[in-house]
């Protein structure tokens, strides 16, 4: 929202080029494209996406309190670091997700 603002309000806004190319700017540093960006990502905050799997590990928030970035039992493809995980299924077609580490410290 800050950054929403911030362009609203035409402060500033230096778009930086490729080297050596000084007729093409870097999307990323245009204020048009940043603004779009940036609406995209409230929407997102604001409605976060489905996760892909969710630990049912008890301890999971405390296996995982120093190996992710933000601990958390969903489970997200699209994670930074994200490292896999695991998907048990029994013969009644239940099935149980864990992260690496999580079934790690179950076994």
């Amino acid at each position: 929202e800050k950054g929403v603002e911030y362009l609203d309000k035409n402060l500033p806004c230096v778009a930086y080029n490729y080297p050596g190319i000084p007729s093409q700017p870097l999307d990323e540093t245009r204020p048009d494209y940043l603004k779009k960006t940036f609406n995209l990502l409230m929407v997102d905050c604001k409605c976060p996406p489905k996760p892909d799997a969710i630990c049912t590990f008890k301890d999971c928030l405390l296996v995982n309190r120093n190996k992710h970035i933000i601990p958390s039992v969903n489970i997200y493809f699209s994670d930074p670091d994200f490292r896999g995980y695991l998907k048990v299924l029994c013969r009644s077609n239940c099935a149980l997700d864990f992260h690496e580490n999580c079934w790690g410290a179950l076994k």
